[in-house]
C-alpha cells in the first residue's frame, strides 16, 4: 500500500466515510494527492455535511500545521 493509498484509508477512517463517500475520496487522492485534495473538496461532489466535515478537518490541519499547500503528506515518491 503506497502513501496516497494509506492517506484515503486514513481520512475516511477519520470523518467516518464508508460506501459512496469513501470511494469518491480513495479515487480522489490516489489521481491527485490529500494536498489537491483538501483544496478542492468544495469542488468535489460530496454531499454538505460530507463537504462540512471535510471542512473541519481541513481547518484543524491548518491549525496545528499551518497551510495546506505547505504541508508535506509524503506523497511525492508515490509517483
Amino acid at each position: 500500500m503506497n502513501n496516497r493509498e494509506k492517506n484515503s484509508e486514513t481520512l475516511c477512517w477519520i470523518l467516518g466515510f464508508n460506501y459512496e463517500a469513501k470511494s469518491k475520496v480513495r479515487k480522489y487522492v490516489k489521481e491527485s494527492g490529500m494536498k489537491s485534495f483538501l483544496l478542492s473538496y468544495k469542488t468535489l461532489e460530496f454531499t454538505l455535511e460530507e463537504k462540512e466535515k471535510i471542512g473541519i478537518l481541513k481547518r484543524v490541519l491548518e491549525t496545528f500545521d499551518g497551510d495546506i499547500e505547505t504541508i508535506d503528506f509524503g506523497e511525492d515518491d508515490d509517483y
